[in-house]
């Protein structure tokens, strides 16, 4: 071969390797283009839901959150026995054990109750299924001959087992004197004497919960602007009400917290207030319910207001002392609230409020509030006396129902004294106090 051959063939060749060289980097630099962008955008959808639910922390139990929703799910077990009609006598034996594991201690309670005959297994199932639905409580059911068996676990962690014994016979001869020796525990399930009150004792204003401690609901308003205080609301060790104001910054967080701890969530609905109390209809907020707005725009508002504000279990109103009293606007909203399966709380912020009337009139469940637990302007021994009086009431009617709001005072009397309210009274959460 000639030089000239040779020397184009060496070029040929060159120029081929080259070519291959370049689609080789082209296809190395696309691919590694293509992970750097996925990796960024797997990134970016975190941070995004991240920043969406404003970084909620993963639930974190101690014994004591425990113990307050062992409590609370007694006190389900009782409400659906006196639904039943079942008396506290047919809770035949209780026994408890302690249990410690994953770093907390709690007790699991075995608990026999007898079920009269007449009560089937279907409408006993059915009547804890709806008394105990509630995110932090899964019951599973066994069947068997003559009896039927409900695990109960919080939170994945097992915390009671109810043997219930269909269609036994109470001795005919059994006295008062022999129900007191029946080995049932001194725990929440005896505490619960809810099960042998009249149907009466559930008419509002009556002491509904007869033969038990006396029990206080404490609702905390005006949550949603700030972080700040709904990360110290949380760890106090009892369970608090939320009352969350819609489409605001924290609404979401707060409302997320509060139903991470198994707490009633509320929306708190802006409503329109008097001229004389000296704020006005822009002061209540975003989505406030105006008197002078037409029925269509008024249930709008009300629509985009619920949906704001995830896992609400009832409503109470801000401020709105004027829409409050316009018992056709009330009306409006109170059955829209009644459709969505919600109760409603009356924050009395006039004293010729008709929603808690109205209410009972729609047969939702409602309660109106006893005490208001601070002012702002005052100080903490005005908020101590406030608790005070808020116990009083509950020792005297059997329960009462007091509002405060994440002022600094509030929050470090709460903090101080909610170990003290827990020895007179119960703190439970609004759901349990309504009619």
């Amino acid at each position: 071969m000639s030089r000239r051959l040779r020397t184009y063939a060496r070029i040929k060749t060159r120029k081929r390797y080259r070519a291959k060289g370049t689609s080789g980097g082209r296809v190395f630099i696309f691919t590694l283009g293509f992970i750097i962008f996925v990796v960024l955008s797997l990134y970016g959808l975190s941070y995004i839901k991240k920043k969406l639910y404003q970084e909620v922390p993963e639930k974190r139990f101690s014994s004591l959150d425990l113990a307050e929703l062992v409590e609370d799910v007694d006190r389900r077990v009782a409400y659906a026995l006196f639904n039943l009609d079942v008396s506290i006598k047919e809770v035949r034996s209780q026994n408890v054990s302690k249990i410690h594991e994953r770093g907390i201690t709690w007790e699991f309670k075995d608990i026999r109750i007898d079920i009269p005959e007449g009560i089937t297994k279907k409408k006993v199932q059915e009547t804890l299924t709806k008394s105990l639905s509630e995110p932090y409580v899964h019951q599973r059911f066994k069947k068997s001959d003559g009896s039927l068996i409900s695990e109960i676990e919080i939170h994945d962690i097992p915390t009671h087992k109810l043997r219930l014994v269909f269609y036994a016979k109470v001795p005919a001869k059994e006295s008062k004197e022999t129900v007191k020796e029946e080995k049932v525990s001194t725990s929440s399930i005896e505490q619960a004497k809810i099960i042998q009150q009249e149907t009466s004792i559930r008419k509002p204003e009556t002491k509904i919960f007869r033969e038990e401690r006396p029990k206080v609901v404490i609702i905390v308003d005006d949550l949603g602007l700030n972080r700040e205080p709904i990360d110290e609301l949380i760890k106090l060790p009892a369970p608090l009400n939320f009352a969350v104001l819609p489409n605001l910054p924290y609404s979401r967080y707060a409302a997320e917290m509060a139903h991470r701890k198994g707490w009633d969530v509320i929306l708190h609905l802006p409503m329109e207030p008097n001229d004389s109390s000296g704020y006005s209809g822009v002061d209540a907020g975003d989505g406030v319910l105006l008197v002078g707005l037409s029925k269509k725009e008024i249930l709008a508002k009300l629509e985009r207001n619920l949906a704001s504000v995830p896992h609400i279990k009832g409503v109470n109103n801000h401020m709105g002392s004027k829409f409050m009293e316009n018992s056709e606007l009330m009306g409006l909203v109170l059955e829209r609230i009644q459709n969505e399966g919600l109760f409603f709380i009356d924050s009395k912020t006039s004293k010729n409020t008709t929603g808690y009337e109205i209410a009972k009139k729609l047969k939702i469940k409602t309660a109106q509030r006893d005490v208001f637990l601070d002012q702002g302007s005052q100080g903490v021994n005005y908020i101590r006396s406030q608790i005070e009086k808020l116990i009083s009431i509950s020792k005297e009617k059997g329960h009462a129902v007091g509002i405060c709001h994440p002022y600094p005072d509030t929050l470090i009397v709460l903090s101080d004294m909610i170990p003290k309210i827990k020895e007179e009274v119960d703190i439970i959460p609004a759901s349990r106090a309504v009619n």
